[in-house]
C-alpha cells in the first residue's frame, strides 16, 4: 500500500495539517460509514475533488479540532478548497515510485492529476 505522507489543507480561516496514514480502524469505518464507500476509494474521491468526500475530508478534520458539526449542513466554495501532500523520502511502500522533493497539489478547482493527494502516485 502506498503511503499517503501528510496533507495540508487549507479553506479561507482554516487550515489543518492531517496524515491519512495514521487514520485508526475506527476513523476509517467513521468515513466509511459517512462516505458509503472503502477509504481507499474515498481518498481517492478527496484528490479527485469530488464535493461529498471533500465536505466528508472538512468534516471530519473539523471534528478532530473538537468542533461537532452535522456533515450535511457544512457548505463552504468547493473551489478555496487546497490539499498539499508532501511525500516524504523513505517512507513510500511503493519501490517504483519516486519520492519527490516538490509536495504534490491538489485543489478542487482542477481536474485531479497524477501528482494529487489519493491518486496513488506522487
Amino acid at each position: 500500500m502506498k503511503a499517503l505522507g501528510k496533507w495540508d489543507v487549507d479553506l479561507p480561516g482554516e487550515h489543518y495539517l492531517w496524515e491519512p496514514d495514521e487514520v485508526s480502524v475506527g476513523e476509517c469505518l467513521m468515513l466509511e460509514n459517512e462516505s458509503g464507500q472503502g477509504y481507499e476509494r474515498w481518498i481517492a474521491d478527496v484528490g479527485d475533488g469530488r464535493a461529498v468526500a471533500c465536505q466528508i475530508l472538512v468534516w471530519f478534520l473539523r471534528r478532530k479540532a473538537g468542533r461537532q458539526e452535522d456533515r450535511l449542513a457544512i457548505d463552504f466554495p468547493l473551489r478555496k478548497l487546497e490539499i498539499t501532500a508532501f511525500i516524504e523520502d523513505g517512507v513510500d511502500d511503493d519501490p517504483e515510485a519516486s519520492a519527490g522533493s516538490e509536495p504534490a497539489t491538489a485543489s478542487s478547482s482542477s481536474t485531479a492529476t497524477e501528482s494529487s493527494p489519493g491518486s496513488g502516485t506522487s
